[in-house]
């Protein structure tokens, strides 16, 4: 896992992001990129609905093909 200080947030990422700031933190960072299997919709009905993503609360479902 990689952590990041960019664009005034912490980042956990899974993705090596070069251009970022290499920075080691301790608290729950405020962006978590992951790689894997994710759901086509969120288990709540989304606050925010468009074509290619779902915003819920802290959520935000992204879906790039």
């Amino acid at each position: 896992m990689f952590e990041y200080w960019g664009f005034g947030l912490t980042i956990s990422s899974e993705i090596c992001f070069p251009e970022l700031l290499e920075k080691e933190f301790k608290t729950t960072p405020d962006v978590k990129i992951s790689i894997g299997n994710i759901p086509d919709y969120l288990q709540e009905k989304a606050e925010t609905t468009r074509l290619f993503y779902l915003v819920k609360d802290k959520i935000f479902l992204l879906n790039i093909k």
